[in-house]
């Protein structure tokens, strides 16, 4: 669901019209099966209160020579493969640790492990005391592992670096790395304007444009949370088609466009990506991890020139 946007909705800006805007094709590269093997991914499910909750693969990092690494968690594992979506080596990871409830295997949940041999399709599980939660790479391909631990109802987390595929250190949840050292001071919805500080330092605030004269019944709106990275702010927007409710409500029932808002961390608009959801690389290509029945796909959108 998107925030309308009315007083954006008329023309783009001229700075924004200065702006390159790039088109990517996208190709499934990695189709990693469920299991445990090299390339294969793992899933847990757990039933709090009756309540049923996927834990799945949902992050994904690439570094400047087109490295992509996958949070498995579940497997207790990072997981990298190269560019073309080749299998290189795991990462070993604190992913997912707690009381184990039972086993899913031949499309059924049990108590009892299966026999040796038989594969698990899932674990069932009860308390989780740790769970990864995601990784990122900064601009010197040091990649931040971030994951948190539940005991005697305390709350704590932590952030593992890696460098050169080594772990090089842990640090608490709150020591600064180059991706918690930014926080966010909300945004006038109605202008789709947002504010990012970074501490010491005044705030800046962007506003965004459509780039394009909006139909009546088109809003632009933001996908999803603004990211700060070592060098950029990367925001994703969508433009959508929406309808009207009797009680003035708005909201979106078909995507229209997907576009990225690429600013250095002056605030200047650089570049805007369209076509793709994803992470960059060096190249300037762009990746996205998507979860179905049969396992996890990595789609990589290649650069197909500028318009």
């Amino acid at each position: 669901m998107l925030s309308p946007c009315a007083a954006l909705a008329q023309e783009a800006s001229t700075a924004a019209d200065q702006v390159p805007i790039e088109e990517y094709v996208p190709k499934v590269i990695i189709e990693g099966k469920w299991g445990t093997g090299p390339g294969e991914f793992g899933m847990a499910s757990q039933f709090p209160l009756g309540h049923f909750e996927n834990y799945e693969p949902s992050s994904l990092a690439v570094d400047s020579k087109g490295n992509i690494y996958i949070l498995d968690f579940v497997n207790d594992r990072i997981q990298k493969f190269d560019k073309s979506g080749k299998y290189l080596t795991e990462l070993p990871v604190e992913g997912m640790k707690g009381e184990l409830a039972g086993y899913c295997y031949d499309g059924t949940c049990y108590e009892e492990p299966p026999a040796p041999g038989q594969k698990i399709e899932r674990k069932v599980m009860g308390q989780v005391e740790v769970q990864g939660i995601n990784i990122v790479i900064d601009s010197k391909d040091t990649l931040y592992y971030y994951l948190k631990r539940n005991k005697d109802g305390k709350e704590t987390g932590e952030v593992w670096e890696f460098r050169n595929d080594k772990l090089s250190a842990k640090k608490q949840k709150g020591e600064e790395t180059p991706f918690n050292a930014y926080e966010f001071r909300g945004r006038d919805k109605k202008n789709l304007k947002f504010a990012v500080k970074k501490p010491g330092d005044k705030t800046l605030e962007l506003n965004l444009s459509a780039r394009r004269t909006l139909a009546p019944d088109e809003t632009i709106g933001m996908r999803s949370r603004p990211k700060v990275g070592a060098k950029h702010i990367v925001v994703p927007v969508s433009i959508a088609r929406y309808r009207e409710h009797p009680d003035g409500r708005k909201t979106a029932q078909q995507i229209v466009e997907d576009l990225v808002y690429i600013y250095d961390l002056n605030g200047k608009l650089e570049v805007i990506l369209k076509g793709y959801r994803g992470l960059t690389d060096g190249e300037g290509n762009g990746y996205k991890l998507t979860v179905d029945n049969n396992g996890v796909l990595v789609t990589k959108f290649e650069r197909a020139g500028e318009k």
